[in-house]
C-alpha cells in the first residue's frame, strides 16, 4: 500500500513531492507485483499505465512503452483480487473487444456482475 501511495505522489507531484515519473512508475510497478487482497490497486494502476489510459499524468512512450498484453494481465490480476474498478474495466473490455480482449458477452456479464456485487456501477 505504501509503495502505491508513494508512486502516486511521485507521478502526480503531490504533498510536496516533485513530479518524478520514473520514480513513480517504479513504485507503482512494485505495488503491482506485490498486489494482494488487501491492496490490489497497484495492479490496476499499473495496467492503466501500460495501456496508456492513466489520465492523471502523461507518461512518454519512451519512459513506459504501451504494452496491452501486460496491461491485460495486470488488469486481470487486480480483478481476481476483487478490485471492482478492474472488474468493471474488464466487463467493458469484453463488451467492446478492447484491451486485447475479443468480444465475449458472457465474460463481460461475468465481470460486470462481480463489480456490481461490490456496489460498482
Amino acid at each position: 500500500m505504501l509503495t502505491n501511495r508513494m508512486g502516486m505522489l511521485k507521478l502526480l507531484g503531490q504533498k510536496g513531492y516533485p513530479v518524478d515519473l520514473q520514480g513513480g512508475i517504479n513504485f507503482i510497478f512494485r505495488s503491482a507485483v506485490k498486489a494482494d487482497l488487501d491492496a490490489p490497486q497497484g495492479a490496476y494502476i499499473f495496467a492503466l499505465l501500460l495501456a496508456g489510459e492513466f489520465e492523471a499524468a502523461s507518461i512518454p512512450e519512451a519512459l513506459l512503452p504501451c504494452d496491452h498484453k501486460s496491461a491485460l494481465r495486470m488488469l486481470e490480476k487486480a480483478a481476481s483480487l476483487g478490485f471492482s474498478h478492474a472488474q468493471q474495466k474488464l466487463g467493458s473490455a469484453y463488451e467492446h473487444g478492447t484491451w486485447g480482449c475479443g468480444y465475449d458477452p458472457q465474460l463481460s456479464l461475468h465481470y460486470y456482475t462481480l463489480a456490481a456485487k461490490q456496489g460498482s456501477t
